[in-house]
């Protein structure tokens, strides 16, 4: 048997540097160290993809000197801590360099874990490497770098600072020891100062914090305005105070602020965004388009009316730590009507409380249609959401005047599928119909609705009901249901196969969810009741989806086969009305 021979042209494909980049790109770290000792051309481009996002620090300094676990007893906790063995060597710094330039993006983790065990290095380790380092830069290219530690480590993030880096995350944490009162602030003050100092070009901030706000946001407040070309700022919720905010205006390039969520939020640092009234000079905000807050919606409207508020928003979250009015509610939407000609994306979150049996609102209490109908008509806005203590108050009719409003742009529509107040609801599963049949690009649509089996419309014959061409996820809520086949019969009369039924609730007793707070018991068992049947109904659907699908295949068919029985039906009674002798056919 002749030796197959690999071809020239298998030859060139495999040497083309960029179609190497992205086939490894699919592969782990393992394979790409196998693929870097074929060939010196894929040796640099494999070992780049192995040593581009470094998450396994020990694995990175262990090219320095071998790394080895202290004694137990010579540390304090319970994480292992590693350090080096023997002290770094000249040829040791050369091999490291050899891949630190290829470090894009690095992650120290002290609590990270290895196989079950907390493993972290020994201030002993960045204590030799910034002491026998034969360059400034140690990881030069380096645009990335995450860092969460103790306090005590913070100061070694110096080490890796330097003016190409380009994105920063940090975590706070409070020190392992006690303390008499709040940690004092000169222990987290250094890191920002040497930040401003080594890599002043960062173009994004991500401050993590567990230490009470009154310790960094004076911090913030003097570093901030120095980095000069920021573009996003990424803090904890309640950071975002009138401080922050005056501190930011003048930045030219800032693009984006905002917060996560993070554990529950002390009073103390809820009182830090109240109340919110920065107070911005001309030309405050010049490209700022992304902006989340956390306050009252009354001391937004107010900040948003402000002669030099931002002007070119197209992304506005606000979450409010109250439970908002209605009056207040249509004050700041009509601020954003008026405001940001640009929105595209407006989510308005009302505090939601359900720690005790919420009773039935007023009139004065809900959202109705007027409250909100104003922002309906902004020629940009695709996604629109909104929460409230209570259920929206709307008719059939309105609904159907809301849909032909954005039917020509609205791709996200979350109209308060949540409220606090689950008893009863105004929509019925016929409001979907407007909705399918007016908004084309509609991806994903929330409401609260009564899916009662008693109200769910009929189509007429030979006039099915129109289905929704885009939608990807329907989320139900905390809405009402009694009987789930019947609401799965109808929503397959209208879902796509590849739509996605939820429900639940994002405000919980869960301390990972966005919001959490504590829900009376019998609320808590209605809703984990309803989530149960709306699960059945998630289930049931795409198979009565897949059965309506085969039944139109077939009916088509069918179609098929009687037209064209048709056709020759009439070809043989054309054929018997024709005389054979003179070839005249008969009309």
């Amino acid at each position: 048997m002749e030796r197959q021979t690999t071809t020239a042209p298998q030859l060139r494909v495999l040497c083309v540097p960029e179609l190497l980049d992205m086939i490894f790109s699919f592969l782990d770290d393992k394979d790409n160290i196998t693929n870097a000792c074929v060939s010196k051309a894929w040796s640099s481009i494999a070992l780049d993809k192995v040593w581009r996002h470094v998450e396994d620090t020990n694995r990175l300094f262990s090219l320095l000197a071998p790394l080895e676990p202290m004694s137990p007893g010579t540390y304090p906790g319970p994480k292992t801590r590693f350090h080096f063995s023997t002290p770094p060597t000249t040829t040791g710094w050369m091999i490291f360099l050899k891949y630190a330039r290829r470090v894009r993006s690095l992650t120290y983790d002290d609590f990270m874990s290895t196989e079950g065990h907390l493993c972290t290095l020994d201030a002993s380790v960045f204590d030799t490497i910034a002491r026998t380092r034969t360059t400034l830069d140690i990881l030069p290219n380096n645009k990335t770098l995450s860092w969460k530690s103790d306090p005590q480590l913070l100061q070694y993030t110096v080490l890796f600072l330097h003016p190409n880096l380009r994105e920063m995350t940090i975590t706070l944490l409070p020190p392992r020891v006690s303390v008499p009162a709040e940690p004092p602030m000169e222990l987290y003050q250094p890191i920002f100062l040497d930040l401003l100092a080594r890599s002043p070009n960062i173009l994004l901030l991500d401050v993590r914090s567990l230490v009470p706000s009154q310790v960094i946001m004076p911090i913030l407040v003097e570093c901030l305005p120095s980095l000069r070309k920021l573009r996003k700022l990424v803090v904890p919720q309640y950071y975002i105070t009138s401080s922050v905010v005056q501190a930011v205006s003048a930045l030219e390039d800032l693009d984006c602020i905002e917060f996560q969520y993070q554990p529950p939020q002390s009073v103390l640092q809820v009182a830090n965004v109240r109340p919110f009234d920065p107070n911005c000079e001309e030309g405050a905000f010049p490209s700022l388009s992304d902006i989340s807050l956390t306050a009252g919606f009354e001391d937004v409207a107010r900040f948003l009316e402000q002669k030099h508020s931002p002007r070119k928003l197209t992304m506005l979250f606000v979450e409010s730590f109250q439970i908002e009015n209605p009056p207040d509610f249509e004050f700041l939407l009509t601020a954003v009507v008026d405001r940001c000609p640009l929105m595209e994306q407006l989510c308005i979150l009302s505090e939601v409380d359900a720690s005790d049996v919420v009773p039935a609102p007023s009139p004065e209490d809900a959202l109705t249609y007027a409250h909100i109908q104003g922002v309906l008509a902004m020629p940009a806005l695709r996604h629109l959401e909104l929460h409230h203590q209570y259920p929206l108050s709307i008719t059939h009719a309105e609904i159907c005047d809301l849909a032909q409003k954005v039917s020509s742009r609205i791709e996200v529509l979350i109209l308060n599928c949540e409220p606090a107040y689950i008893a009863s609801s105004s929509l019925t599963l016929q409001a979907l119909l407007p909705f399918a049949e007016h908004c084309p690009k509609l991806q994903h649509l929330a409401l609260f609705m009564n899916a009662s089996a008693a109200d769910i419309p009929i189509p007429p014959p030979n006039d099915p009901f129109p289905t929704f061409q885009s939608l990807t996820r329907f989320w139900a809520g905390t809405s009402l249901i009694a009987e789930e086949g019947p609401v799965a019969l109808f929503l397959s009369l209208l879902l796509p196969l590849s739509c996605t039924i939820d429900s639940g609730i994002t405000w919980s007793q869960d301390e990972t969810e966005r919001r959490s707070r504590v829900i009376e018991r019998g609320t808590w068992d209605t809703i984990r009741a309803r989530c149960k049947k709306w699960c059945k109904v998630q289930e049931m659907v795409p198979l009565l989806v897949r059965l309506r699908m085969e039944e139109r295949e077939r009916g088509g068919r069918v179609r098929r086969e009687v037209e064209d029985l048709r056709m020759r039906t009439d070809v043989l009674m054309a054929e018997r009305v024709v005389k054979g002798g003179d070839g005249c056919v008969l009309q």
